[in-house]
């Protein structure tokens, strides 16, 4: 049961007030500098009514604490995704059909949450495979980098980052590697890197930092830089009350400073990458997708392990590709999507009811393994980057396999995490 205390009436209150920020921005900033984009300002006073009478019962769904990593990340899929996608249907003319289907997928999350808590068995030196497991693939994939000549073309110059990454997408992610790189980079390190710090063990943390330093440097994925942040982050706010409620103020502090830079030295760059891109662009091509979709052929799982039961109908042309092209206009670019955007465009609004109750499973599976808030914070330590990408950036299926969630699952049934004295 809900229960309604001071901590949670202010973190509801700045709940509010973030939606009022969103629309601030997206007034003053987003429509009148990018609405050659699709940022258009189309609102009435109808439109701002129903926005605030669906954003306010979703209020008591979340929690200024979390005390299981369910909780965060219902609270994270809230402000990055469901509070922009209302803020564009309010004040951006978008879809108010896909606004609610988005709605009632969010719900369903909600309600599997609230099931009883799964109980997964210890598995006899599940601890001691998981290690050896770690261990081999670091090695192999360092292995790779070697006598792919990695080392020979490090580079640590950030602008040359997005050349570097391009150059050597298909070197080192390509073929098998394209599973056992992203697998090592996004999962076996960090779970080192997360098991190190949680033991307090800082020597090894700082040299799997340095690890993920020069794998930055042979790849230019600036994501490898997000691993450890968000780890030690983490690790550092363990013991705090009120996460959630703190990092909404983090964030919403952080979002009217990156607008005053904006205002008083006529900034785009910055603003444009962390106001456009980070927190209105995901939720934008979310609504993309349900355009594309809403008038074309579902492609009904057939870009996924599922394409021997149904032919891809858009040839050769990748899912992301094709609605940068088609919608957006950017046919160069990849427009890729969290799991809302993309199970519509498998399924409709039937799609995304499926895919729904499988993300909830998924977030049941790794609550499974917390009994305690260190738990909490160890297995958020370790999950956060590969569970956001899901909710931002990278298709259901595509985050099981490429993202690894399926492998985190492995890794948490198999490895009885134990506090540090």
């Amino acid at each position: 049961m809900l229960k309604i205390n001071y901590p949670t009436l202010i973190f509801y209150g700045f709940l509010i007030f973030y939606k009022i920020l969103l629309e601030f921005l997206y007034t003053n900033f987003i429509s009148t500098i990018f609405f050659y984009a699709g940022f258009l300002y189309e609102t009435n006073l109808t439109l701002i009514i129903i926005s605030w009478l669906l954003y306010l019962p979703l209020l008591f769904t979340l929690k200024a604490q979390h005390h299981k990593p369910s909780e965060f990340f219902l609270f994270i899929f809230f402000v990055l995704i469901m509070t922009p996608m209302i803020v564009l249907m309010e004040l951006g003319g978008k879809s108010l059909t896909f606004l609610t289907y988005t709605v009632i997928s969010f719900l369903i999350i909600r309600i599997i949450l609230a099931t009883p808590n799964l109980r997964i068995p210890n598995v006899k030196h599940g601890n001691a495979l998981v290690m050896i497991i770690a261990i081999l693939m670091i090695s192999a994939t360092f292995l790779m980098f070697f006598t792919k000549g990695g080392f020979g073309r490090i580079n640590f110059n950030i602008f040359l980052i997005t050349q570097l990454r391009e150059e050597t997408a298909s070197i080192y992610f390509g073929g098998i590697w394209g599973y056992i790189t992203p697998w090592t980079v996004k999962i076996f390190i960090p779970f080192l890197l997360s098991l190190s710090l949680f033991n307090k063990k800082y020597i090894l943390t700082l040299a799997l930092i340095a690890v993920q330093i020069i794998i930055f440097g042979i790849t230019g994925h600036r994501s490898m830089a997000l691993f450890s942040i968000v780890a030690i982050g983490i690790y550092l706010t363990r013991h705090k009350n009120n996460k959630n409620l703190y990092l909404l103020l983090f964030i919403s502090s952080f979002l009217l400073l990156i607008y005053l830079v904006h205002i008083v030295y006529d900034d785009i760059i910055i603003s444009s990458t962390i106001i456009r891109r980070a927190f209105f662009l995901p939720s934008f091509i979310n609504y993309s997708y349900f355009e594309f979709f809403s008038n074309n052929e579902f492609i009904y799982y057939s870009n996924t392990f599922l394409s021997m039961l149904n032919d891809y109908p858009y040839g050769d042309t990748q899912l992301s590709y094709l609605i940068a092209g088609q919608v957006l206009g950017l046919p160069e670019m990849a427009a890729n999507t969290g799991f809302i955007g993309s199970s519509f465009a498998h399924g409709g609004f039937v799609g995304m009811g499926i895919i729904s109750i499988l993300v909830g499973i998924v977030f049941k599976l790794i609550d499974s393994a917390c009994s305690s808030d260190s738990h909490t914070s160890f297995y958020l330590s370790l999950t956060s980057i590969p569970l956001l990408a899901m909710l931002t950036s990278a298709a259901f299926f595509t985050s099981l396999l490429t993202q690894g969630i399926l492998l985190l699952i492995l890794i948490i049934w198999l490895y009885e995490y134990k506090e540090a004295d």
